[in-house]
């Protein structure tokens, strides 16, 4: 590709092409184009130009940012150097018909009264007026968590608290050691598992796009062999081309894990999770999209509810999720312990 205009001026074998790179692309690697020329009005004339995917969205970007005088707006979100980000192709090659062709923008006539002139171009010098640039995504506080996550889950102000307060702590890590895990246990009904989900919407709000929801019920996880849906079937045995749950990490590192009735998984599963747990990482049975043999769950984040050894736990103060009458109860206990004898 000689010129940025090149992609409005695509055939269709050539988007067809393109299409079917990016399907092929594993989340860890770019499709490099190479050095174009730009459009009238960029400096420098020249930039590289990459394709990737970043599930599940697909993002096209230059290699540098640039200055770019000209008024069209698919021009000026690339001249940032910051990914472009399209929910589908269909949303790029709208995007490829808004970029500018090469030909410079010849400048219209305007009206003119006597002396006078009204070209905008004349009065305003266009080169010395500032284009704002996109801030800086940062990661939500606990603040921000927690008030979010209120307007969710009502009546559980001290478990949601704990959830913002661990949450927080993660996800401003930027090389975590091991994934962030907790334990929500309580009666059904409760909002353990819908307080799981809202964490994909909170962080979501940010960064869209950046975290995803995966939600497993283990009540189907009771046989030794119901290990390998987790981490892929050996060579030789049912299920070894299927789709492991654990493979979901490699097309999105920041994936939310949701296991759903812990207490009824079989011990080959529970020690498998130990191993993601405490050390971030675990083997994979065959070779990976981008060539690895390692799932990395450093910035994943896994939740397991349970309503297991409830009646154990009735007569001490309620620290995990629980109806408001167990709540009330738990407070009175608490104030009847603290009076003075």
């Amino acid at each position: 590709m000689e010129r940025l205009s090149d992609l409005r001026e695509a055939t269709d074998n050539d988007r067809r092409w393109l299409q079917k790179e990016l399907l092929r692309l594993p989340n860890t690697r770019c499709l490099d184009i190479g050095e174009c020329d730009l459009p009238a009005g960029c400096t420098p004339a020249r930039a590289a130009i990459s394709f990737f995917r970043q599930s599940p969205f697909i993002a096209m970007r230059l290699d540098r940012e640039i200055s770019y005088t000209g008024s069209n707006r698919a021009m000026s979100k690339l001249s940032y150097g910051e990914p472009v980000y399209f929910q589908n192709f269909v949303e790029m090659l709208a995007f490829f018909k808004e970029l500018p062709t090469e030909a410079a923008p010849t400048p219209t006539q305007r009206p003119t009264a006597g002396n006078k002139t009204y070209d905008i171009d004349i009065i305003v010098d266009t080169r010395a007026i500032s284009v704002p640039r996109p801030k800086a995504q940062t990661p939500p506080t606990r603040e921000i968590i927690q008030r979010e996550l209120e307007k969710i889950i009502m009546g559980q102000e001290a478990a949601v608290a704990a959830i913002a307060h661990h949450v927080a702590l993660h996800v401003n890590k930027k090389n975590p050691k091991k994934p962030l895990s907790f334990v929500a246990f309580g009666p059904p009904g409760t909002g353990k598992t819908a307080a799981a989900k809202a964490i994909e919407t909170v962080l979501n709000q940010q960064h869209p796009g950046k975290y995803k929801t995966v939600v497993t019920d283990l009540n189907t996880f009771t046989e030794a062999h119901s290990v390998y849906r987790l981490i892929g079937a050996p060579p030789g045995y049912a299920g070894y081309d299927d789709t492991a749950i654990f493979e979901t990490v490699t097309e999105n590192p920041y994936t939310i894990f949701v296991w759903d009735e812990l207490d009824k998984a079989h011990d080959m599963v529970l020690k498998t999770f130990l191993g993601v747990l405490d050390e971030g990482r675990l083997s994979a049975r065959k070779a990976l999209a981008d060539g690895s043999r390692e799932y990395n769950f450093r910035h994943s984040i896994h939740i397991f509810t349970s309503n297991h050894a409830l009646g154990s736990v009735r007569k001490r103060p309620v620290a995990g999720f629980a109806p408001p009458s167990e709540i009330d109860d738990s407070k009175q206990a608490a104030a009847a312990n603290s009076a003075p004898m």
